[in-house]
């Protein structure tokens, strides 16, 4: 009898698992309002349901939603749902299970962000709008340049100099569009993640789950081997770029882009951690301080920032790098 009713209970537990699932995506689906949020609340149920069995009992879980899914809503929908919310929530549960370390986490969600949102786009161009990627891309820019010739008429109607607005558009360009494209694809799918697993952590620790907590913004630092490799890419981007090879200024830009931007978090990290530890300021008023510096100097602020953070990857101020550089002369 007791071997029956544990059998029986990872199929119950499926299927209230699909039962939520159902209705999150079905509420997604029909409240585009509510999608941001879905995005983050839906792979729970799913991670719950690999952290307390397995990926088999997992996989079921996401089929019988997907089919479900299908029938009340709509089938592309509802496999665009399922590569969201399926390998989203097992990305989740895996690192959960594993108790992986935060730079581990970070770049397992954010590859599987990446999936999905490649994957997602792949089905809507192919299956929705039934055209080609180059296709697609073609008649995005050309909206793109129809909304920018429109901006630049609306600023030439408020009294804004010709000069300035035909430099604008001179520099937003669309392949200055394209280029962008993957850097912040990364960064989104990066602070996407990061979201996902923050507010699962939030979410798990009410239901009294176990679970390695992510470490804080004070802690954030950037690994001299990360740093290393964003060089080696970049400079191997660079030399593209300079042979005139098309795919080089997209590899340059986006080390540039991302190593730029991972700098600027370091260098706000060691801020906020000087803030707390020395001055045992509040969080908010930290909070308040970062904005009015960012609002007061126009963003100017950044430069400041991405110096810090150069200077904390060389000297660890924090001693969180294991991998530091001199080592020896921090202790």
């Amino acid at each position: 009898m007791e071997n029956r009713t544990n059998k029986t209970k990872p199929i119950v537990e499926a299927g209230i698992i699909t039962g939520i699932v159902v209705v999150l995506s079905l509420i997604d689906g029909y409240l585009n309002v509510l999608s941001f949020i879905g995005i983050f609340i839906t792979p729970i149920p799913i991670a719950i349901l690999y952290l307390r069995h397995n990926i088999r009992i997992t996989l079921m879980s996401i089929l019988c939603s997907t089919i479900l899914v299908a029938i009340l809503f709509n089938p592309i929908s509802s496999v665009s749902l399922a590569i969201i919310y399926g390998l989203t929530g097992i990305a989740l549960g895996y690192c959960i299970k594993k108790k992986l370390k935060m730079s581990q986490v970070l770049l397992i969600m954010t590859v599987v962000s990446i999936i999905t949102i490649v994957l997602n786009i792949s089905i809507y161009i192919l299956l929705i709008s039934k055209t080609s990627f180059a296709t697609y891309i073609n008649s995005f820019l050309s909206q793109y340049q129809n909304s920018l010739d429109e901006a630049a008429k609306i600023s030439e109607a408020s009294g804004q100099p010709k000069d300035a607005v035909e430099s604008l558009k001179k520099i937003f360009t669309g392949h200055f569009i394209t280029v962008l494209m993957m850097p912040m694809l990364i960064l989104n799918c990066f602070f996407t993640g990061y979201l996902n697993y923050l507010i699962t952590e939030k979410i798990l620790k009410k239901l009294k789950y176990k679970i390695e907590s992510i470490n804080d913004i004070k802690k954030f630092y950037i690994n001299n081997r990360m740093v290393a490799c964003m060089i080696i890419i970049g400079a191997i981007g660079f030399i593209l770029k300079m042979e005139n090879i098309a795919i080089g200024e997209y590899i340059y830009y986006t080390a540039l882009i991302v190593g730029l931007t991972a700098l600027t978090i370091d260098g706000a990290a060691l801020l906020i951690y000087v803030l707390r530890t020395r001055f045992k300021l509040n969080k908010w008023i930290i909070i308040l301080i970062i904005a009015l510096t960012l609002t007061i100097t126009n963003g100017n602020i950044v430069v400041v920032y991405i110096f810090v953070g150069i200077q904390d990857m060389i000297i660890d101020f924090r001693k969180l790098d294991p991998n530091r550089l001199f080592k020896n002369f921090n202790k």
